[in-house]
């Protein structure tokens, strides 16, 4: 009997005949494989198997068991998956569960270079197979896929400069697409946390949008100065003491819009 291989079909069974007989025989195997006629039947699994042997010349015949043991195959899973928390992000891992074969185990995965151990870490988004040995040269695998989640997106939706020079009445508003749940954000400089930025003096900011995982996109805007407003005055005089005919004409250039005025 020759031991089948990982649980495969590759054993064999032998059967002899030890005393009595003619010396010339025929041969039935009762195997999965089919029926076998010779002393050895080839290609066989683990089993208990029936052979029936027939002397040529008398007709006599006699039946026997041969058992073929086999070393245990091995099953790969790789479980305990780990998705990569942000876009783009090598924080990905998966744990094999090994069922069968017989220590010591080999593990490679289908990186690069080549991880060499039990689990895979730091991993991006992808697939990846994952090949087990066992101390018997028996072999599995298993590929597994780690995700990851749509990128967020910031994007500006809306900004307002300055009304006029000094004035740091300037504001914008942060919109978030994508990602994981909902959003916060961040406003620098500055540190204002709400997706509209207010009181903001002329310059340039950046506003960071956090999904619910805490991934990230940014967005920039600039926050223009505004105008600064110029006044031009020409004045005639009173003709006589204590009259009222005198005035004064004032001219103002650089106003973003109506104006009015107070004489004091």
């Amino acid at each position: 009997m020759t031991q089948a291989n990982c649980g495969t079909n590759d054993g064999t069974a032998t059967v002899n005949v030890v005393s009595g007989g003619s010396g010339t025989f025929s041969y039935l195997w009762d195997v999965p494989a089919g029926s076998q006629t010779s002393a050895t039947a080839v290609s066989v699994l683990a089993g208990t198997y029936t052979v029936v042997v027939t002397d040529d010349v008398t007709g006599c015949t006699k039946d026997t068991t041969v058992t073929v043991t086999s070393t245990t195959g091995i099953t790969v899973t790789a479980n305990f998956i780990q998705d990569a928390q942000c876009n783009g992000a090598s924080d990905g891992s998966a744990y094999p569960t090994i069922v069968g074969g017989t220590a010591p185990f080999t593990f490679s995965w289908n990186t690069a270079p080549i991880a060499q151990t039990d689990s895979i870490l730091l991993a991006g988004a992808g697939f990846y197979t994952l090949s087990v040995t066992d101390g018997n040269g028996c072999t599995g695998s298993d590929t597994i896929t780690i995700n990851e989640p749509t990128a967020v997106v910031a994007s500006i939706v809306s900004s307002t400069d300055e009304t006029c020079l000094g004035a740091n009445n300037g504001s914008a508003t942060v919109g978030g697409a994508q990602g994981t749940g909902g959003y916060t954000y961040l406003w620098m400089p500055g540190g204002q946390t709400t997706a509209n930025a207010t009181g903001l003096a002329p310059g340039d900011y950046t506003a960071y949008v956090y999904d619910d995982n805490l991934c990230v996109d940014s967005v920039q805007v600039t926050i223009n100065p505004g105008p600064m407003m110029t006044s031009t005055h020409t004045s005639v005089d009173v003709s006589c003491f204590n009259g009222t005919n005198g005035s004064i004409d004032v001219t103002v250039g650089g106003a973003p819009g109506a104006i009015s005025y107070a004489w004091t």
